[in-house]
């Protein structure tokens, strides 16, 4: 990936990391689309956490799509969260109550992949 394509990379994974803000809205409805579901009030409170700390990361990858002194820094970031869910869910990839989270791992995979790539090559450099 060339860097400038790095702006536009950034501003559309960062559109897409931010679609949990619709679990902070709904989270039942939204669980219920995935086949997931918070089962009481502790659950439901963590899905609606987890839902507006992704959609805040989201946003930080859109703001530095503009401001390349805090990619590095918000990419690493990014991918760390990423990386996480990605081996949770790999994890217990066959546990039912995570089959949900499987787009959501695809979606991360191919992100962290394009961010390592970016992030080593300005390494190497």
């Amino acid at each position: 990936m060339r860097e400038h394509h790095l702006p536009r990379l950034l501003k559309i994974t960062g559109w897409i990391t931010m679609l949990p803000l619709l679990q902070f809205l709904a989270p039942s409805v939204v669980l219920s689309a995935g086949n997931m579901q918070a089962g009481d009030d502790a659950g439901l409170f963590f899905a609606r956490h987890w839902g507006i700390i992704v959609l805040c990361l989201g946003a930080l990858l859109v703001y530095a799509a503009n401001r390349p002194e805090i990619r590095r820094a918000v990419m690493f970031a990014a991918a760390v969260e990423k990386i996480d869910l990605v081996v949770r869910v790999a994890m217990a990839w066959n546990n039912p109550a995570l089959q949900g989270m499987r787009p959501a791992v695809i979606a991360d995979t191919v992100m962290v992949i394009l961010y390592a790539s970016h992030l080593l090559r300005r390494l190497a450099a």
